[in-house]
């Protein structure tokens, strides 16, 4: 019989081992919506909150297998020539796809993950977290770069990509961030394509 680990600390990709990952944080009425034995039993499954869409009778959670993790995983680093030297900042929560997709993405690569667990982004600490870790990759959403800009901070000389999602970026605020030196590549997603389905290139890059 199928089971399912609740926020699990670790993914094993490769078993057929089922997850649930919801945030935390909710509040006991939305946490009362979600009806745990009414999950479809499928193995290799990972079941994650879609953002935006808690009504006043249900919560609802997007079903997606394994596989379809990793074959976006693969498209994504073979996009970005992520390789195994590589080292990925992830500051995304592991409760949206964006966040674990960053996972499925060392498990494929062989590339280090670095995962930042702070309840508030700080511009300057995850900037001096880059440097300290030798960072050349991370993914942020438009807020996250609004906030490096506002501090008028600097991209560290080993980032070679930002991947930026999960909602607008305004040309404006992407050509200031470009003037700080930040290597941003846009992506459009969404939970049911296990994250990326357009990103830009990298030549894009100026």
């Amino acid at each position: 019989m199928v089971s399912y680990q609740l926020n699990p600390k670790f993914i094993d990709w490769e078993s057929e081992e089922s997850y649930i990952f919801i945030n935390p944080k909710i509040s006991k009425e939305e946490q009362k919506l979600i009806k745990l034995n009414d999950i479809p039993k499928d193995p290799g499954g990972i079941w994650v909150g879609s953002s935006g869409t808690t009504t006043q009778n249900s919560f609802k959670l997007i079903g997606l297998p394994k596989n379809s993790f990793l074959n976006s995983a693969r498209a994504v680093c073979e996009h970005l020539k992520v390789t195994e030297n590589d080292i990925w900042l992830n500051v995304l929560p592991r409760f949206h796809v964006g966040g674990l997709s960053v996972e499925a993405r060392s498990f494929v690569s062989g590339c280090k993950v670095n995962l930042k667990r702070q309840s508030k982004f700080i511009a300057q600490d995850f900037t001096d977290l880059i440097v300290k870790a030798n960072v050349t990759l991370t993914s942020l959403v438009p807020t996250q770069v609004f906030e490096l800009v506002k501090n008028n901070i600097q991209a560290p000389k080993s980032l070679r990509v930002v991947l930026v999602g999960g909602g607008e970026l305004s040309d404006h605020l992407y050509a200031q961030a470009i003037a700080l030196g930040w290597p941003i590549v846009v992506t459009y997603g969404m939970t049911e394509a296990c994250s990326s389905v357009a990103t830009s290139k990298l030549t894009d890059i100026f």
